[in-house]
């Protein structure tokens, strides 16, 4: 990760036309009225547009290593899919994974978790059990080797086990259709099974989420089409309680589970999408999030991710410069309000931008179909304002001439950023901060 460096390097031109405008600032302040929009650090496309037909359709940020699945690459095998890794702070290329078993439309790169060295990846494709029946794998991220795969016995036609995965506590889980399956970590062997607590088959499995000893199950369909979200204690594998929301359809398309809180996506809550914040301890609703656009056709809460302290939540239809260009939204999970959006820098040549979403500390990753490759797909990486430097107005990690000329120039536009005391005004206090902050560096 790059260092904020101590000395500032400086440049007199931007910190001479700052401190020129300091006295025009005490009139008719601005006031702001939108979110600040956070520019993208540099994009990943598809090694072969021709063969990649999927390219992001399933990512996963963690240790400093991004994964980026395409499960309908046909580089090896048709639709056989594939996963490649790379170092989320320069973008270059890690690793590429693909099973040696890989076979025609195992869609390899379903569900990805990280845990050390050992990542487990599904095939929910896969035909050995059945028709997509599917299977995980179980790798050495370190040597490259496939060390076990995961295919629990009584998997029938369209299970698809493997097209969600989560680690922790000593634990692999497993997603099918209709239930989660628990693995040992060390010796991969299974536990138990888990399914719908009311006996039915509504889709329970898909998505799923592990956090703080706490295990949240996903079940779409539910009470019909309805939807809900499953929670247990992972320790004693105790059931917990039940989420669900009036009014919603397919609720708990897609979840996450952090640091206390459940957020649940809903794409078609009230015709308009929204995502919704539990206590996933008390079972509280903490707030419901919307859009504020009322497009019945933006897809908001389709996709979602917990941040540090934000909830990221796509609209990968949005319409800004064009149809379906798609934006995501980030949320503060105290204050419940919209802080900035991440929109792709190239906006013609991004299309369903937010159909997913990973973010770990200063960065966040979202892809799109990438409309300029054919829908292949492309993989949009934004480095995220870092609040113990608010100086660093480009965030590359370092102070100089670019962030006092890019703090101008948002302070002259009105841009949400440069309102640094949050008093939603641009005056003189907000280029004193600016100065402060600026000449006396970061840590």
């Amino acid at each position: 990760m790059p260092q904020y460096h101590g000395s500032v390097i400086c440049s007199r031109a931007p910190i001479a036309a700052l401190l020129a405008l300091s006295p025009l600032l005490f009139c008719a302040p601005a006031r702001a009225d939108d979110s600040d929009y956070v520019r993208e650090r540099y994009t990943i496309d598809p090694p072969d547009p021709d063969q990649n037909d999927d390219f992001g359709a399933s990512m996963l940020l963690q240790d400093g290593m991004l994964f980026v699945a395409d499960p309908r690459d046909s580089i090896s095998q048709p639709e056989g899919g594939s996963v490649r890794v790379y170092d989320i702070e320069t973008g270059s290329l890690l690793h590429v994974l693909t099973p040696p078993d890989l076979q025609p439309g195992d869609n390899f790169g379903g569900g990805i978790a990280l845990a050390g060295n050992r990542v487990v990846i599904g095939s929910p494709g896969n035909d050995n059990n059945g028709t997509q029946a599917g299977a995980a794998h179980y790798i050495d991220l370190s040597t490259g080797r496939f060390l076990h795969r995961l295919s629990p016995p009584g998997l029938g036609p369209s299970s698809r086990f493997g097209a969600s995965i989560a680690l922790a506590d000593g634990l692999i889980a497993v997603g099918s259709t209709e239930s989660v399956y628990l693995f040992d970590w060390d010796t991969c062997q299974l536990i138990t099974k888990l399914t719908p607590p009311d006996g039915s088959n509504e889709s329970f499995g898909s998505p799923i989420a592990i956090d703080q000893g706490l295990l949240a199950v996903g079940a779409r369909t539910e009470n019909g089409h309805q939807g809900a979200v499953h929670l247990y204690e992972l320790e004693n594998l105790e059931y917990l309680r039940r989420f669900s929301v009036d009014g919603t359809i397919r609720f708990g398309e897609v979840l996450d589970l952090r640091d206390g809180l459940l957020a649940v996506g809903n794409s078609l809550h009230e015709g308009v999408g929204a995502a919704f914040l539990f206590d996933a301890n008390d079972g509280d609703l903490l707030s419901r999030f919307v859009s504020g656009e009322e497009d019945e056709d933006d897809y908001f809460g389709r996709k979602l991710t917990l941040g540090d302290g934000v909830l990221f939540v796509g609209a990968e239809r949005a319409e800004f410069d064009r149809s379906n260009q798609g934006a995501v939204y980030a949320f503060d999970t105290q204050t419940f309000e919209l802080r900035y959006q991440l929109l792709p820098d190239e906006r013609g040549r991004s299309e369903e931008f937010g159909r997913k979403i990973v973010s770990e500390g200063i960065y966040t990753a979202v892809s799109g179909t990438g409309f300029a490759f054919g829908d292949a797909g492309r993989v949009n990486v934004f480095r995220l304002p870092d609040p113990q430097c608010i100086a660093d107005f480009n965030c590359d990690g370092r102070l100089d001439f670019f962030d006092a000329s890019q703090f101008l120039l948002e302070y002259t536009t009105f841009r949400a950023s440069a309102d640094l005391n949050g008093d939603g005004l641009w005056n003189f206090f907000d280029v004193s901060t600016f100065l402060t902050e600026y000449l006396g560096g970061c840590p």
